[in-house]
C-alpha cells in the first residue's frame, strides 16, 4: 500500500496531519486531538462558538489574527524588493495576468488544484485598501501555492458558495507582513480577494 501524501503541521501545540485534498479543519475533526475551539479558531472562526453562521461571516483580518501561531513558524514565501514593486494597481495587475496566461490564468497548488486567478485579478481593484495591497499583487501565486490555509467558510456570509483563505509571510520593500487570499469555490476555484497585513492582522503599509 502506498504511504498517504499531505504534510504535517503544528497547531495549538499539537501535530496534525493534512492529507492532500483534505483541508485543515477537516484534518483537525478526524484527528480526534482539537477542541471545537481549536477548529473554529483555525477555521477562522476567533472563537469558541460552533454556529457556523457566525465563523462564516468573519473577515480576512480576524482569519489572520487568529492563526497567527501557525503563521508564526511558517517561511518568507516571496520576496518584493522596493525597486521592484508597483503600487500601480493597472500595472500590477496586468503584469501578473500575463505572467499567467501561458498557463490559462490559473495557479496551482498541490493537494488542492487549479486556481483561477488571470480573469479575476483586474476585476480586484474595488476591494484594494492600500498600497501595500496592490504591492503584492506579485505574491499572490506564491501565496497560493506555499502558503498555508486560514480559514474556511462552508456558506460565505450567507451568499450559497464556499470560500478558502491561503495565507503566506512576504518581505515587500524590506518589510515583512501577512499576505491573505480568500478563493471561492463555486464551478470551479477562483481568486475573489487579498489583503495585506501585519502578523497580528493589522495595517501593513510599506
Amino acid at each position: 500500500m502506498s504511504e498517504q501524501k499531505g504534510v504535517w503541521r503544528t497547531v495549538s501545540g499539537r501535530k496534525v496531519f493534512i492529507a492532500d485534498g483534505q483541508t485543515l479543519t477537516e484534518a483537525m475533526r478526524a484527528s480526534g486531538k482539537f477542541s471545537k475551539a481549536d477548529i473554529s479558531a483555525a477555521s477562522g472562526g476567533g472563537s469558541t462558538k460552533s454556529d457556523a453562521a457566525d465563523s462564516d461571516k468573519t473577515s480576512i483580518k480576524d482569519q489572520v489574527k487568529a492563526s497567527q501561531a501557525q503563521l508564526k513558524g511558517t517561511k518568507v514565501v516571496a520576496v518584493i524588493p522596493k525597486g521592484k514593486m508597483t503600487t500601480d494597481f493597472k500595472t500590477a495587475a496586468t503584469q501578473l495576468k500575463v505572467s499567467l496566461d501561458k498557463n490559462g490564468g490559473k495557479v496551482s497548488r498541490k493537494g488542492f488544484g487549479d486556481i483561477q486567478v488571470g480573469s479575476r485579478i483586474l476585476g480586484a481593484k474595488k476591494y484594494l485598501k492600500t498600497a501595500a495591497d496592490v504591492a503584492a499583487i506579485a505574491a499572490i501565486p506564491s501565496v497560493l501555492q506555499n502558503g498555508i490555509q486560514i480559514g474556511e467558510h462552508k456558506n460565505h456570509k450567507g451568499r450559497g458558495y464556499s470560500t478558502v483563505t491561503f495565507a503566506g509571510k512576504v518581505t515587500i520593500a524590506g518589510k515583512t507582513g501577512v499576505l491573505a487570499i480568500t478563493v471561492m469555490r463555486t464551478t470551479g476555484d477562483f481568486y475573489k480577494v487579498h489583503r495585506v497585513l501585519t502578523p497580528s492582522g493589522d495595517v501593513f503599509t510599506t
